[in-house]
């Protein structure tokens, strides 16, 4: 009964080793690149493709070769403190969007802010300086300006000349400012902030967003999406020709969305500037985490019978990716089926003609 006893207390004390030897889980380091794109979150479904991976690869060594650049805030700023705004078309500036151009105004008080519009309107704060782009001096893309049909794409080839004559931070309407940006204008010479990982556009999940960038003038990923943006224009108009809603957005991806996202990846951080892409938490609530510095609202309304025309790119562009690829795999099913047909039937001949042979 003793020995038995024994046995009992060895193997209570074995258990309780080996349990107290247990693994436990690491902590989440909350300042590092995934967290703050959202691997803690379901959105991180979205990862998958080869293409998702390698830019996350990118990105991710962009940020932590340039995060702990430091700020010299008596030297004069990096970024003009100059906030540029843009609202071109017939309709009016959205009311719920000025306590967003407020929120600028209160974090940024040695700030100078600018309306850029095509018409007179009221401004959506007494502090802004009207711009009209009837007075803008265009270098690059006053053809293109003119003849694109659609208020967003207007929008991209504004900001990107603007941004690269003087310099500044443009921001879209829906984005709302959370924290001063002082900082950031004194210590990078470029700065921008990813998109959510999301439903597949185009090729990939993971990618910069235009809705808000901070540049010097005359930087060179400005200039680079320039040229891109130039060099293609008339390529993607044959290819998306209609005025169709999925023709349009597809036309504007191609055309004034992605040549941003290419330039950082070919031009950031040379010439011996500090160029930064921040993770999606810096300018976007993930979850249960605010933005460190400002929160899109993807309320954009560019189209005059579609609201919300930012969602719904990517639910559109989401939707044709998805026809693409059921045309696809229904394609390739055909040329399966075709090449069994064809090996079935020279399998059939060789049988037939052993057979003739045997008699």
């Amino acid at each position: 009964m003793q020995r038995l006893f024994l046995k009992f207390l060895f193997a209570c004390s074995l258990v309780c080793l080996i349990s107290g030897c247990e693994k436990k889980p690491n902590p989440v380091d909350e300042d590092s690149f995934s967290f703050l794109m959202g691997d803690q979150e379901e959105l991180w479904q979205f990862v998958k493709t080869n293409e998702d991976f390698s830019n996350l690869e990118f990105f991710e060594k962009n940020y932590e070769a340039t995060k702990l650049c430091k700020a010299d805030l008596h030297a004069k700023p990096l970024v003009p403190k100059t906030v540029h705004f843009i609202w071109v078309g017939p309709n009016n500036f959205p009311e719920t969007s000025i306590d967003n151009v407020v929120s600028w105004v209160n974090n940024n008080p040695n700030f100078k802010f600018k309306f850029w519009t095509d018409r007179l309107r009221p401004l959506p704060h007494p502090s802004m300086e009207l711009e009209l782009v009837s007075n803008f001096p265009f270098q690059f893309f006053e053809k293109e300006f003119v003849s694109s049909t659609n208020w967003a794409e207007k929008s991209d080839l504004l900001r990107y000349e603007i941004l690269y004559q003087q310099g500044g931070i443009y921001v879209d309407h829906d984005v709302i400012c959370l924290n001063s940006f002082e900082e950031l204008t004194h210590t990078y010479d470029l700065f921008c902030g990813m998109e959510p990982p999301h439903q597949l556009v185009l090729n990939t999940s993971i990618n910069l967003c235009n809705n808000l960038i901070g540049s010097a003038p005359a930087h060179p990923v400005l200039k680079e999406t320039i040229e891109r943006v130039s060099k293609r224009w008339k390529s993607i108009e044959k290819i998306f020709p209609g005025k169709d809603t999925d023709s349009t957005i597809m036309r504007i991806a191609h055309r004034t969305f992605s040549p941003f996202d290419e330039a950082f990846q070919a031009k950031a951080s040379q010439l011996g500037n500090n160029d930064i892409a921040f993770p999606a938490n810096f300018f976007n609530n993930m979850g249960k985490n605010p933005g460190k510095y400002a929160h899109h609202y993807y309320a954009s309304t560019w189209f005059d019978d579609e609201p919300a025309f930012e969602k719904n790119l990517r639910r559109r562009l989401t939707k044709i990716s998805r026809k693409n690829n059921q045309i696809l795999l229904f394609n390739a099913f055909i040329l399966a089926a075709n090449l069994f047909l064809v090996v079935f039937l020279l399998r059939q001949k060789h049988i037939f003609k052993r057979y003739e042979r045997k008699n």
